[in-house]
C-alpha cells in the first residue's frame, strides 16, 4: 500500500493499493476524519487498485465509513470499486453515492 491521504473538507486519496486488508486501510483513514460529520466525501481520482483483493478491501472500508458517518459520496471512484458496490446492492439505499466513477480502459496487444 502506497497511499497519500489528506483531509480538506473531504478525504483525498492518491496512490496505489494492492492487497491491503480493510482493517489496515481503516486504521490509516479514521484518524483523519472528524467524528462529527454525517456526510463523508471521498475523492478517489488518484486511487489505483492493483488487485481484486484491494477492491474488496476498499469496498469493506466504504461500507464501514457509511456505517460510521451515515452517508458516503465517492468522487471518481475506480471502475472496479464502483462496479462492486453496484453489483451487491450497496448503492440502492442512497447512503453510498457515486459521482463520476472512472471508466478505466484496458489495453491489449493483438
Amino acid at each position: 500500500m502506497n497511499l497519500d491521504l489528506s483531509w480538506n473538507d473531504a478525504l483525498c486519496v492518491d496512490g496505489t493499493c494492492d492487497s491491503a486488508d480493510a482493517e489496515t486501510l481503516l486504521a490509516a483513514i479514521t484518524p483523519l476524519i472528524p467524528s462529527n460529520i454525517d456526510l463523508l466525501e471521498l475523492h478517489l481520482y488518484g486511487l489505483d487498485l492493483d488487485s481484486g483483493s484491494a477492491t474488496v478491501a476498499w469496498h469493506a472500508v466504504v461500507r464501514q465509513l457509511r456505517d460510521r458517518h451515515g452517508r458516503v459520496i465517492l468522487l471518481e471512484a475506480p471502475q472496479m470499486l464502483a462496479h462492486s458496490l453496484y453489483k451487491v446492492g450497496d448503492l440502492s439505499d442512497g447512503r453510498i453515492q457515486l459521482v463520476q466513477p472512472r471508466s478505466d480502459e484496458g489495453f491489449t496487444v493483438n
